[in-house]
């Protein structure tokens, strides 16, 4: 959809909050979401089948959807949903293929831009205007959702990456505490006095995505894509981060690049980033991490309960000066195949997971739903335990949804993690990391048939 493209990074910063196959939006459907407080699906209902509607909707394992299912049973009793996911190996897209063109399937869970593409998803515009359904309260998410001006798919939640920090470690190192609009540079400034503050294993940032760090700076310094940012601009985004971590010893330096082509790479926090950078966190080793919310929340209330002694709250993402924040997040997506033989139950099913309704109930079962209301934002805070605080900000800023997948997606995130490895291990600098990205960049858009700059 006419979102900013996705790329692997979605299933390698989320894989431990959301293990994907990259066909489903490379995010929604198969998830490890936390497993609290999902309400158990409810048996089928007795009595005669005339008196059921059974809706088969093709989605991975996901508590996530789990958690819709059983809130649509409360309101639509007489419905029944049937799961379909791929057997073990067959791929999503050929499994949902097939489905779709054999009228098989009705709702699909993580649609993809390829099945729009091939006329195989309904467009939702026309059953919004007939059933008045009422698209304000997703915001601008709605037109980021658009492909070509259509409508083929609506959120049912959203995993936003955020900076998540560690009180205590911001106090006794005299930092302020990241509020919202702050800037790259007081990012910088927070690593590098709290990782001195700390003194030796003691870290100011970390993560395992070290390259989505890297796109988000690009992403608002250019206020478009990454893939076609300036060489002088990725040098500038690597020489900030190569500076993080050789010149302010705020961050661990990555392992060595020679599997950057296929490894999601991480921090060397844990030595050569054997150790995840949430577990640094959690233990904490580290001022701030970024990565997925609801994969933090599953951490710090899981079993373990790894950081429930952290004092641990939530930041908006930095921004450049003059920059408007933005909350950058992946959305779980329902689309209707095209061949659906009762595309207004389909409609049901997918209304009530995007509208007031579906949101308050994923609110409150752990899943941050992209439509907004106040009685949505009192959901989210019933619960117990209690969000951070700081995910308020989740409620008033400006969506940016991680979209679905060109066909040079992998290709064009292999080049950026590739850069970004070379750099934050030394191999190279940031102007001839630079120059190499913009070439292979230039060569991979050309042949998808996209500008390059």
């Amino acid at each position: 959809m006419s979102r900013r493209p996705a790329h692997p990074v979605v299933s390698a910063i989320l894989p431990r909050a959301l293990p994907v196959a990259l066909g489903l939006l490379l995010l929604a459907g198969c998830t490890r979401l936390p497993e609290r407080r999902v309400p158990a699906t409810p048996a089928p209902v007795a009595g005669g089948s005339a008196d059921v509607i059974s809706i088969r909707v093709l989605g991975g394992d996901s508590p996530a959807l789990d958690a819709h299912i059983a809130a649509f049973y409360e309101a639509y009793p007489h419905y029944r949903v049937r799961k379909l996911r791929p057997p073990p190996g067959v791929g999503w897209g050929e499994f949902a293929r097939l489905h779709i063109q054999e009228g098989n399937v009705d709702v699909i869970a993580g649609p993809s831009p390829a099945l729009v593409a091939e006329g195989l998803l309904l467009p939702l515009d026309p059953l919004v205007q007939a059933s008045g359904f009422d698209l304000g309260g997703l915001g601008e998410a709605v037109d980021q959702l658009r492909e070509a001006g259509q409508l083929y798919a609506l959120p049912y939640a959203a995993s936003p990456v955020v900076v998540a920090y560690n009180r205590e470690r911001f106090a006794s190192a005299g930092v302020p505490l990241p509020r919202p609009g702050w800037t790259w540079e007081e990012f910088r400034e927070a690593a590098a006095r709290t990782a001195r503050a700390g003194g030796e294993g003691y870290w100011g940032f970390v993560t395992d995505e070290p390259a989505l760090a890297v796109q988000l700076w690009l992403e608002g310094r250019t206020g478009g894509r990454w893939e076609t940012a300036g060489e002088a601009e990725v040098r500038e985004a690597l020489a900030f981060f190569h500076s993080l971590v050789f010149s302010d010893g705020a961050v661990p330096p990555v392992p060595a690049p020679e599997d950057a082509g296929r490894s999601t790479g991480g921090t060397g926090a844990g030595g050569g980033g054997s150790v995840p950078a949430w577990e640094v966190f959690f233990a904490g080793r580290a001022a701030m991490i970024l990565a997925d919310l609801t994969f933090l929340l599953s951490q710090s209330r899981g079993p373990g309960l790894r950081g429930g002694a952290l004092d641990w709250d939530v930041a908006p993402l930095p921004v450049h000066p003059g920059e408007e924040p933005v909350i950058w997040a992946a959305p779980f997506l329902y689309g209707i195949a095209a061949t659906s033989p009762q595309p207004e139950a389909a409609w049901n099913f997918v209304r009530f997971a995007a509208g007031p309704e579906g949101a308050v109930a994923m609110a409150r079962a752990g899943y941050l739903p992209l439509y907004r209301s106040p009685e949505v934002r009192a959901a989210w805070f019933e619960q117990q335990p209690a969000p951070p605080p700081g995910t308020e900000t989740l409620f008033t800023g400006r969506w940016s949804l991680a979209g679905g997948g060109q066909a040079s997606a992998a290709e064009t995130w292999r080049i950026l993690h590739t850069a970004t490895a070379r750099v934050l291990s030394g191999a190279s600098s940031p102007a001839e990391a630079a120059a190499a990205f913009r070439a292979e960049m230039d060569q991979v858009l050309a042949g998808a048939g996209a500008p390059s700059r």
